[in-house]
């Protein structure tokens, strides 16, 4: 897939910024929480990678609403401006149990939420923990 931005509507390609050296496609409009890229689309909010992977790339990608099954992975060796890069090369649609793993690989010692954790806050207690 080689898309370009200029096969995206004027309202959203005007709202991207593309950096040569990265290929990653950078969104300079609204976001929402965490900074994640966000937009008016089909008579709602929507993230804006979703929209363009639901243009350039798989028009079955549901782009907004409740129940989502499937998840946007931004592939962290193609991507360096997560979670800015709208860029469809730069993701890969997986179930959201992996996309679920895939975080918890790349971010050991963390919990669901982000939230720094330690081995004495989650030792049993029939474990001894090394101070």
């Amino acid at each position: 897939m080689s898309a370009s931005i200029d096969d995206l509507p004027l309202r959203i390609s005007r709202r991207i910024v593309a950096d040569e050296r990265s290929g990653c496609w950078i969104w300079t409009g609204g976001t929402a929480g965490k900074g994640r890229p966000y937009m008016h689309w089909d008579g709602g909010m929507a993230y804006a990678y979703r929209v363009t992977y639901h243009l350039l790339v798989d028009r079955t990608l549901q782009v907004r609403g409740a129940g989502h099954t499937e998840c946007l992975d931004h592939v962290a060796d193609r991507c360096r401006y997560r979670p800015n890069c709208v860029n469809p090369d730069h993701l890969e649609r997986v179930p959201w149990a992996e996309n679920v793993r895939r975080f918890y690989r790349a971010t050991p010692g963390h919990n669901r939420k982000g939230w720094a954790t330690r081995r004495a806050n989650t030792a049993g207690p029939d474990e001894a923990v090394a101070s």
